[in-house]
């Protein structure tokens, strides 16, 4: 009876299990995004080169950072830069809906037991782990835990009310799907999440409060609601990004309104791959999950085949005309330099990220690290390579324009910042690295004060490449200096004080060589620090320009 609900007990438990659920699913996306880096960019960008390609990195992606928005922001802005195809980013964000089912499945399996001793055991890896990749699983985790938790306290807040009657009719009056896919689709575009949407759906799955029709349709609503973040992140970039949000509105709409037609037959298949045999009982988790698997695994197969035919249709949508869209499988996206220059500097914001994380991740690699951390940074020197060739042939599609000389200026920029990021990427491979080889080859074991010496010029020089990208990666900074517009090669290798350093350093390892070292392990410490210095002097050759004209 409505007499014996506490309803300020309630409204508190149920907010606070909301709260608990958004803060964990946004703790999972945020650290697992941290964990993949800007290798994920480089994934979206380099592994979808057809539709069925393009489809798994979308699905995969989604997966890994459990995040569908992400991927399809992602997607539009590639499409926005020049960087991806049209008919590509579509099979990205087609590939996104599937990646999805992850997270469904994660919150339906029955946990909840033990999600205090998942948040404990990440807490246990943020307060011992003193890697920063460990402490992001640590994060992840804590966020793992806390989704079950806000599942818990969801379910036991909303149980007493399976039996109070006017909450009852209210959730009978929903038996009608286009108003519960209705309600799912605000609700999702509200949060910005249909993860945290379907979250919320399980919950009332759990606490008996939902039959399975009701609950599909509310997870299909939740579909259309999320196309809310990709046509936002479309706004003011371009006609072509815009087709590509308005690709997934067609995709997550269509799909919803053609199984909301069929929801008899999506129950009774739900029904029969779970084990259920009452279509109006409460509906289970596991059964909610199995349908989220099965619309979006048949939606994917049927919209990939179809993905043409949608990305003409969103083009008229939007206004572009027919020659101006699809040419085979794959859409050249021809925009002027202007248009294509924040994507530009976007890329190279990345790449100067990555190689960032490699120089950083290199000397500890060298020094201690095991043949699979050297061949991952092998991996990154890689991926940093093939960026730069990306950044060259655009920049080589775009010099034959009629360009004003900020334009030229800037893509001149584009041009020395990614030669340089790539020179201390092969820099690094070819001394830091190599040296780190030699080390595992002969087996040998670097003094801890060698160690220290060269980790302080380490600590030195990531300061320095700190300062010399900002222009980069912080475009309203200033340099501290103004040299000429044209790199000065014949510079000195390095400043006063990162200078000291290195002589310091090598002092110490020809101290060490006259006290009795063994000459093998001098001369891999000797070729480090050179591959060290050399890194670097590269850095005083970086350019002043800004990528975008002013």
């Amino acid at each position: 009876m409505a007499s014996d609900i506490n309803w300020p007990l309630v409204a508190v438990e149920l907010a606070g299990g909301v709260a608990l659920l958004l803060i964990g699913v946004s703790e999972v996306s945020r650290s697992l995004k941290a964990l993949s880096g800007t290798r994920l960019t480089s994934v979206l960008r380099r592994l979808s080169g057809n539709r069925v390609t393009g489809a798994l990195t979308g699905a995969v992606a989604t997966a890994v950072v459990q995040s569908s928005s992400v991927t399809t922001v992602l997607a539009v802005s590639f499409v926005s830069a020049g960087i991806m195809a049209v008919t590509q980013a579509a099979a990205v964000v087609v590939g996104a809906n599937l990646g999805t089912t992850v997270t469904a499945q994660i919150v339906a399996l029955d946990i909840t037991e033990y999600s205090l001793a998942i948040v404990a055991a990440g807490g246990l890896l943020l307060g011992l782990a003193r890697r920063d990749r460990w402490r992001l699983v640590g994060h992840a985790c804590v966020g793992l835990g806390l989704v079950f938790l806000g599942l818990a306290a969801m379910s036991a807040a909303m149980a007493p009310l399976a039996e109070y009657e006017p909450f009852t009719s209210a959730m009978a009056a929903t038996s009608n799907p286009l108003l519960a896919a209705t309600i799912g689709a605000v609700v999702a575009a509200t949060i910005q999440s249909s993860s945290a949407t379907t979250g919320i759906v399980v919950a009332m799955s759990a606490a008996g409060l939902i039959s399975l029709p009701t609950g599909i349709a509310l997870v299909l609503g939740a579909n259309i609601g999320t196309c809310v973040t990709a046509v936002l992140a479309a706004l003011g970039r371009g006609a072509a990004a815009m087709q590509t949000a308005v690709v997934h509105v067609l995709v997550n709409l269509i799909g919803a309104l053609v199984w909301l037609v069929g929801l008899d037959a999506l129950v009774a298949l739900v029904l029969a791959v779970s084990g259920g045999t009452d279509p109006e009982g409460p509906a289970t988790p596991r059964e909610l999950a199995n349908a989220h698997l099965i619309f979006n695994l048949v939606n994917t197969v049927v919209f990939l085949a179809a993905l043409p035919l949608l990305v003409r249709v969103a083009g008229r949508i939007v206004g572009l005309r027919r020659h101006d869209q699809v040419e085979g499988d794959v859409v050249r996206v021809s925009d002027p330099l202007p248009s294509v220059l924040p994507g530009l500097h976007q890329e190279l914001s990345s790449m100067a990220e990555d190689v960032r994380t490699l120089l950083e991740g290199s000397v500890p690699a060298a020094i201690e690290g095991t043949a699979d951390d050297l061949a991952s940074a092998r991996r990154m020197d890689g991926e940093i390579r093939r960026t730069h060739e990306h950044l060259v042939d655009e920049c080589a599609r775009h010099a034959d324009e009629e360009l004003g000389e900020d334009q030229r200026d800037a893509l001149e920029a584009v041009l020395q910042w990614g030669n340089l990021l790539e020179f201390i990427s092969a820099a690094t491979a070819a001394g830091i690295l190599r040296a780190g080889r030699r080390r595992l080859k002969h087996e040998c074991t670097f003094s801890t004060q060698t160690t220290v010496s060269v980790a302080r010029v380490h600590d030195l020089v990531l300061a320095d490449f700190d300062r010399h990208v900002r222009p980069l990666t912080d475009p309203g900074a200033r340099p501290e200096a103004t040299p000429p517009s044209t790199p000065d090669w014949s510079g000195p290798p390095v400043e006063a004080p990162l200078s000291a350093a290195f002589e310091d350093a090598y002092a110490q390892l020809s101290n060490r060589l006259l006290t009795g070292s063994d000459a093998r392990t001098y001369g891999i410490e000797v070729e480090l620090l050179a591959g060290l210095e050399n890194v670097a002097s590269i850095f005083e050759r970086f350019p002043r320009q800004q990528v975008t004209p002013q």
